[in-house]
């Protein structure tokens, strides 16, 4: 150094200074290389960074965590970029504090690898300051976390799905300490003893056990303590209503990782039934010993198998024992040997206590296996009984083969919860902040996935239709933030193909993470929602038909009723065409004869619609046409109704024809048509026998014969006449009406709708019903099958619900078996009978009897009504069809008496062979 004058000067003070400064930096050197050399060799990444952020320096291990080139380490950019989003504002914020208050922090976040998977690390950052209290730069050690984490959050998880199980069981499931103190109890406590779950935890489980089993119960639970085995019991609880509740419980111990006992779970299930009806069944084996015949009774009407050996053979078994053995006949089972009946596991153990039965007297209840006839093998409880005074031996047996499956099903319960979810047909996805977490195979293939890794990770409203992505957003918002369980819903959801399919949604939250996530079930109801619009489709044809059902019913009954009493074909036709114009809604109607040269003739209607159809008629071979077939023209359509005399009748209507939107009225229309093609023939038939009757009238009396061939062809009508009604009209009513039915009871169908569907279908019901009774009426049902005497008490039940008379019937002295022709016409005569005490006599009484002499058969009829004067008895008796009572006796040979004077009543006394003298008339022939 020199001064200013220019001279040297020796070494000063200053001179050391600097000596000492560089062996200063020497040890600064060699202190942060030694500091490098440990952090270039740990395993937590160690970082260096300016206040702005700027990587000053990354240890190696930032490389070996991240998979980046040292360069990438340092590049601030490119670490704030790998930053997870939902991260990047607390970290920022965490930096900014501890800028701010210059003191370490710590911070957990999620930062991307160069493959794309994140890790979750846990930094601390520690502030360097200068001399002057300011920040040089930052130390920050990060520490990778990732497996901790994933493993808490599986373990969370799991925990929610096997809580959302437990919950949900019927069975009573706790958790208690070895003390005995109730860490948790399912909520089905409620349901089964009353008592809250939530308020048992921490009371002692000893509380509720019923006090007359409590000792057993703490000495068995001491014993398991103990000896950290499995225990099963039954015992009985105690209801909060103070009854007892018989359980058979399963209690596990569950030990700690150090194998010291740390819980003990505890299944219990219901059995109160089942001990209840064990009651039972002794109390009934008790009653057996009061007396042998009582016992023979018990052993026949017993639930349990009971049998007698004789000889080692079996002498005697029960019907319980051939039903539990599978024995169609006693033969099947008497004569063999119970071991032969036992599983060849079971068969020494049998043979042995079969052996010391008489030395011991009896032997315990034991369980076996036995093998049915037809092959089921069944399980067992059995014991045996030596009865010294004949040498036999009783044996009790029991099908225990559904305990036996509940014992195996309460073993394998742990089991079955953990595949319960994996193996339901129901698709389970478990989600949280929108994204699939879990999702099990059924889930897999509703989504339209491959495997399960193709959802889990990703957001569900990929999934969900975009018009429901709102509702579903609401609801799920609602479910993570609190213990919610939203009702089911309807939604859509996307498969990747582009399938849409409908689904019903049910929610449940569940714990994650502190706060809440989501475990849906859903359920495909695409089938379901097109069957519902189906339906509804088909209601609102239903609706828009009837009326139309009601006209057509009301109109076939007004006009099969208006006919019972028109005897002529000009009448009839005439009814006709008014009901065909009222329900064809045709202005032009008309009946046409044509003959096989195709020449017409225009019975009745309208003149201008025949002449209009004519040529379009003759262009069909009309002797061909099948009857009721509807054939369709340009000035409306025809069809031939039936011959007439040797002619064609056809009916025409100048409308368009039915199709098949409106195919009821073409059943209509082709019902009422066969109704007047059926009339057509009575009527000539009735022309015809009225001109022979005309002829034989002029010469002498009718013979009893030719009455008896009426009678027997009006018999033939009424049968066609009912068969026509029951399979064509009866038919289609039954066949509407279940199909209104169904809609009326589908809940898929609007309420408002089922409520008016309602008196449709009873209305519907009505209808069907009076064409039963009509048919009834015309041909009287199983009258050949069942005879006289039954026939006539089914329609006196059923004449009382109809008439304000009682009726009395003695046939006690009747014993002849009569032929058809005199079964139906003495049916006939008392309905006759019935319908003029109906009409005219307004008695209160009748009294009907039937009696049997040795050749001829008495009928009586007597009631307390008006009577009549006999004085003008002739055409009191004819307006009460008195006349052709006596015309059918007549026809049966027989005679008929009457008395009677005003307000004194009415006493008909009828008596006909007990054979027809020319025997019965068959129709065919006669016809």
């Amino acid at each position: 150094m020199h001064h200013k004058d220019g001279h040297a000067e020796p070494y000063s003070q200053d001179d050391r200074r600097l000596r000492d400064i560089d062996d200063s930096v020497k040890r600064l050197a060699e202190s942060e290389a030694m500091y490098r050399l440990i952090a270039d060799n740990m395993t937590d990444m160690v970082r260096i960074v300016d206040t702005h952020g700027r990587s000053i320096y990354a240890s190696p291990s930032h490389t070996e965590r991240l998979g980046f080139t040292p360069e990438q380490c340092v590049d601030q950019q490119l670490l704030l970029k790998n930053i997870h989003p939902d991260d990047m504002e607390t970290v920022v914020r965490e930096f900014r504090t501890m800028i701010a208050s210059k003191r370490p922090h710590n911070v957990q976040f999620r930062l991307a690898r160069s493959d794309g998977r994140y890790l979750v690390l846990d930094e601390h950052g520690t502030p360097i300051l200068g001399d002057d209290g300011e920040i040089k730069y930052i130390l920050v050690v990060a520490r990778d976390v990732t497996r901790r984490k994933m493993a808490e959050q599986t373990l969370r998880e799991s925990e929610a799905l096997y809580r959302f199980v437990a919950e949900n069981m019927t069975d009573l499931l706790g958790i208690v300490d070895k003390k005995g103190t109730i860490r948790y109890a399912s909520p089905s406590h409620s349901n089964v003893l009353g008592f809250d779950g939530v308020a048992m935890r921490g009371t002692s489980a000893f509380d509720y056990v019923y006090p007359d089993d409590a000792d057993a119960v703490r000495m068995r639970f001491a014993e398991m303590v103990e000896t950290r085995a499995n225990r099963q019991m039954r015992f009985r609880f105690r209801h909060a209503d103070g009854r007892p509740i018989h359980v058979d419980c399963l209690a596990t111990p569950v030990l700690g990782e150090d194998g010291a006992l740390d819980r003990i779970v505890v299944v219990s299930r219901d059995v109160t039934q089942v001990v209840a009806e064990i009651a039972e069944r002794r109390r009934m084996e008790r009653a057996l010993q009061v007396s042998e015949e009582r016992y023979r009774r018990l052993v026949e009407l017993s639930p349990i198998a009971i049998s007698v050996l004789k000889d080692e053979t079996f002498a005697y078994v029960n019907p319980a024992g051939m039903k539990l053995t599978g024995a169609e006949r006693p033969d099947d089972i008497i004569g063999t040997s119970p071991i032969d009946w036992v599983h060849p596991d079971d068969r020494a153990l049998a043979e042995k206590l079969l052996d010391s039965i008489e030395a011991d007297g009896a032997s315990p209840a034991e369980e076996y296996k036995i093998v049915r006839k037809d092959g089921k093998e069944v399980d067992i409880s059995a014991m045996a009984i030596y009865d010294p005074r004949d040498r036999s031996v009783q044996i009790v047996s029991e099908d225990i083969t559904n305990r036996k499956r509940m014992e195996r099903a309460l073993s394998e319960s742990e089991e079955l919860n953990r595949r319960l979810i994996e193996l339901s047909p129901q698709a389970i996805v478990y989600h949280s902040d929108f994204k699939f977490r879990y999702v099990n195979p059924a889930a897999v293939s509703l989504f339209g996935a491959r495997v399960a890794g193709e959802l889990v990770g990703r957001s569900i409203f990929r999934f969900i239709h975009p018009d429901d992505c709102d509702a579903v957003r609401t609801r799920l918002e609602r479910v993570y933030a609190e213990t919610y369980m939203p009702p089911p819903a309807e939604q859509r959801i996307v498969r990747p193909d582009g399938a849409v399919i409908d689904v019903e949604a049910i929610v449940a939250s569940v714990p994650f993470g502190g706060t809440h996530a989501g475990l849906t079930l859903l359920r495909d109801i695409t089938e379901r929602k097109k069957a519902e619009e189906a339906k509804k489709r088909a209601a609102r044809r239903i609706r828009e038909s009837e009326e139309l059902h009601d006209q057509l019913q009301t109109s076939l009954d007004r006009f099969s009723h208006d006919l019972l009493g028109v005897m002529k074909e000009s009448e009839m036709e005439r009814r006709f065409l008014i009901e065909v114009r009222r329900v064809m809604n045709a202005s032009d109607v008309c009946l046409v004869e044509a003959d096989r040269n195709r020449d017409m003739l225009l019975r009745r209607g309208s003149l201008d619609l025949w002449k209009r159809m004519a040529d379009a008629i003759r262009a069909h071979d009309i002797v061909h046409l099948p009857v009721c077939g509807i054939i369709d023209t340009p000035d409306g359509y025809f069809l031939k109704i039936g011959e007439r005399r040797g002619k064609s009748c056809l009916l025409c209507v100048g409308s368009e024809p039915p199709n098949g939107r409106h195919a009821p009225r073409a059943v209509w229309l082709k019902t009422i048509s066969r109704y007047v093609g059926v009339l057509y023939d009575n009527f000539r038939v009735i022309e015809d026998l009225s001109n022979e009757l005309e002829q034989l009238a002029s010469r002498q009396v009718a013979p009893s014969w030719l009455l008896r061939l009426l009678f027997s062809l009006s018999e033939h009508e009424r049968k066609h006449l009912s068969q026509d009604l029951h399979d064509a009209a009866l038919q289609e009513q039954i066949i509407w009406y279940r199909k209104l039915d169904q809609l009326s009871t589908d809940p898929s169908v609007p309420p408002d709708v089922r409520e008016q569907l309602q008196p449709i279908t009873q209305g519907l019901l009505d209808v069907i019903y009076q064409i039963r009774i009509t048919c009834n009426e015309l041909r009287p049902p199983l009258l050949i099958e069942e005879g006289l005497v039954t026939s006539l008490e089914a329609l006196f039940e059923f004449m009382q619900m109809r008439t304000d008379y009682a009726i009395e019937f003695e046939a006690s002295g009747f014993r002849h078996t009569l032929s058809d022709e005199l079964l139906t016409g003495l049916y006939r005569i008392v309905q006759e009978l019935l319908a003029n005490a109906t009409k005219h006599s307004k008695a209160t009484r009748v009294a009907i009897t039937l009696h049997s002499h040795p050749d001829r058969i008495q009928l009586t009829y007597e009631d307390n009504g008006v009577g009549a004067n006999l004085d003008e008895a002739d055409h009191s008796f004819r307006s009460m069809g008195v006349f052709g009572m006596k015309e059918r006796v007549r026809s049966m040979d027989g005679t008929m008496e009457w008395h009677s004077s005003p307000n004194e009543g009415l006493s008909i006394y009828i008596s006909v062979p007990a054979a027809l003298s020319d025997g019965p008339v068959n129709l065919h022939e006669g016809y």
